[in-house]
This record gives structure tokens, sequence and C-alpha cells, in this order.
């Protein structure tokens, strides 16, 4: 059995079967020759149709298309010949019989070949896009780091609210406990009293001790 398929799929898939067959059912016998010749003629055409019949009707058999297309035309040709009626077992009648099933055969092949392809440019573009998202994650990936570098590389800024400048680092002040630039050159109010208030705490204590002295 599996000898048979291997067999039957050599013919319909490789060309020279279906070529041969289409010159033999194309080929034309003189008015002239004998009656003998004409029918074998005739004799090895419906052989040939035979053998075609049967390979139609086997089952999951991918034909060669354009071979499969010629012998839809040799076909159509004896088909529409001058003869309006066929006896069933003539080999016009067989090629009437096979016309149907190989024009059949054909647009299931077209009809998967076009499904073939379809799915092929699914898969292109699938994979494309498949490709794009990994790029654009990469892309973000990379921008995040450079975003972390940069970060990291330059020192923080602040605002002074005493001198509304940007400094590196603020300082918070004992007295008030407000911040300030370390180089602001304008120390806030409660600084000022507190240095103030210290000083005369000091020249009093001074001059007491002087009194009891003398």
């Amino acid at each position: 059995m599996k000898k048979m398929k291997e067999i039957r799929t050599f013919l319909v898939e490789n060309g020279g079967f279906l070529k041969q067959a289409n010159g033999i059912l194309l080929q034309n016998i003189s008015s002239s020759s004998s009656s003998s010749l004409n029918e074998k003629s005739d004799h090895v055409k419906g052989a040939i149709l035979d053998i075609l019949l049967q390979l139609a009707i086997a089952q999951n058999l991918k034909w060669n298309q354009n071979d499969l297309k010629e012998l839809i035309k040799a076909l159509e040709t004896i088909s529409h010949s001058d003869k309006k009626e066929y006896e069933d077992d003539s080999y016009e009648g067989k090629a009437k019989q096979l016309l149907p099933l190989l024009q059949l055969k054909i647009s299931a092949q077209s009809q998967e070949q076009a499904q073939i392809v379809h799915c092929d440019e699914c898969n292109r573009l699938r994979e494309q896009l498949r490709r794009s998202e990994e790029l654009r994650m990469k892309a973000e990936d990379e921008l995040k780091k450079l975003r972390d570098s940069t970060a990291h590389s330059k020192p923080q800024q602040f605002m002074c609210p005493s001198c509304e400048t940007r400094c590196e680092e603020l300082i918070s002040c004992l007295k008030c406990n407000k911040d300030r630039c370390r180089k602001c050159q304008v120390p806030c109010q409660g600084v000022k009293n507190y240095y103030v208030q210290s000083a005369v705490f000091n020249a009093r204590r001074v001059l007491r001790a002087a009194v009891l002295i003398v």
C-alpha cells in the first residue's frame, strides 16, 4: 500500500507522466489512417484516462499545478469536439467524466496554496512585530540606564531661601531652624540676635567680676 502511494505521488508530482499523458491525449490521427490504427490510438487514450481517473479519486495527492492546468485544457478540447454524445467507455466520455474532478482538484489546491501563503505572511508579520517589540524594550531600558547614570553624576541642586541662589548643600540654623546655603553672607535675624545677646551677657559677667574684686 505504501509503495502504491509512492507511485501515485510520483506520477502526479513529477511532470514527466502528466506531460506525456497530455501529449497522447492531444495526438490526432489523420482520417486517412486505417481503422485499426485509430482504434489503437483510442484504446491508448482510454487507458491513460483510466489511470488519471484513479489518480484523481485518490486522496492527499499534490498535483503539479502547471501540468495539471495543461491537462485540463486538453480534456476541455476533447470534451468539446464535434461529437455531441459520447459513450461512457469511450475516451471522450472518460475525458468528460475526468474534467470536473481535475477542475475541483486544481481549485482546492489553489485555495490551499493561498492559505499557506497567507499563513507565511502572518508568521512573517508576527516575527517582525516581535522583533520590533524587543527593540523597543531594549531602547527603553537603555534610556532608563542613561537617565539613572546622569542623575548620579550631577550633584543635587537646592534653592537657598535667604539669597535665592542654587547651591549643593543647605545648612540648618541652630537658632531659628531655617535652612540657608553655606556660602550665604546674609545670616538670618535669629542668628544675629543670638550673637548680640551672647556678647551683652559676656560683658555683664566681666563687669560683675571686676566689681567684686575691687
